[in-house]
């Protein structure tokens, strides 16, 4: 029996599945597939029983339980050293509170300015139920290399706008990057919502990349955040990380979008997408990330 998260108000087959492993485990359900007030309780008794998240929702972690499956969870805090983790919580609408096992870890750019916050703000306020559970600051000062969290990772948020349950076995990373940039007649550059990014801030391929030749570069300090944090969540997740990236890692990966373990970025997922870009120094970064 597999599933992203059963939750009162869900009905069906899974429900029945659900009701009959309760009962194996002392409840007294009637198997009638329904996740109403009966099936809720007898699934908080036993989160409580098993030293579970007490939600009533029938996500990875109390699904291992209830199969007897049950290995060891991350714990809820991430130690990055001597790096400091900021805190910046997401609207709880913006992610599903149910514990899933973690496959993938996903970088994408958040195609605005160098401040975290500003990206989470606009999270929080747009109605989309859409977010990444860290975020990487650009070049702004203090804001450049800072790594934020918005929620525990053991969670998940809709983040690739393909498969939910893609979404639901990865760990999302937004960098604070604008992405593609088109060249002006006077030698400006602009990113696509029109505001110009300062030409030192420019990288130019050697080859132009999904239609596009000049790109906002990443920062060394975002570069080193990102691998020091990409790190972190393989060991935490036992997710392994590619033994040699080249222009090729950039385009679409069919074992992305079936749920293969590893580390990818959203343009593997979706031929619209152009996060992340094949760089040099991002490429020599993730060249040294194991």
């Amino acid at each position: 029996m597999s599933t992203t998260h059963i939750r009162p108000g869900s009905s069906g087959n899974l429900v029945v599945e659900l009701q009959k492993l309760l009962n194996k485990w002392g409840a007294n359900l009637a198997t009638d597939g329904r996740f109403g007030p009966a099936t809720k309780d007898a699934v908080l008794a036993f989160q409580k029983r098993n030293s579970l998240v007490l939600d009533g929702i029938v996500g990875g972690q109390t699904m291992e339980a209830l199969l007897g499956q049950t290995k060891i969870w991350p714990a809820a805090e991430i130690d990055l050293g001597d790096r400091v983790l900021e805190k910046i919580p997401l609207a709880k609408n913006q992610f599903l509170e149910s514990f899933t096992r973690k496959r993938q870890i996903v970088l994408h750019h958040t195609a605005g300015g160098p401040d975290p916050e500003g990206s989470i703000r606009w999270w929080n306020s747009n109605g989309v139920p859409v977010g990444t559970a860290f975020v990487i600051g650009g070049l702004s000062g203090k804001k450049d290399g800072q790594i934020v969290q918005t929620f525990d990772d053991r969670y998940w948020a809709y983040h690739l706008g393909t498969d939910a349950k893609t979404d639901a076995i990865g760990v999302g990373i937004e960098i604070c990057n604008w992405g593609y940039l088109n060249p002006t007649p006077d030698g400006r550059f602009v990113n696509y919502v029109g505001g110009f990014v300062n030409e030192k801030q420019v990288v130019e391929l050697a080859r132009p990349w999904r239609g596009f030749r000049f790109w906002h570069a990443y920062t060394t300090a975002q570069l080193e955040a990102t691998a020091e944090l990409v790190r972190v969540l393989a060991k935490r997740w036992e997710i392994p990380l590619p033994k040699s990236v080249d222009a090729k890692w950039f385009e679409l990966n069919a074992e992305a979008q079936s749920g293969a373990a590893g580390l990818w970025h959203h343009a593997n997922y979706r031929a619209d997408k152009t996060d992340l870009n094949p760089q040099p120094n991002l490429i020599s970064m993730l060249n040294q990330l194991s």
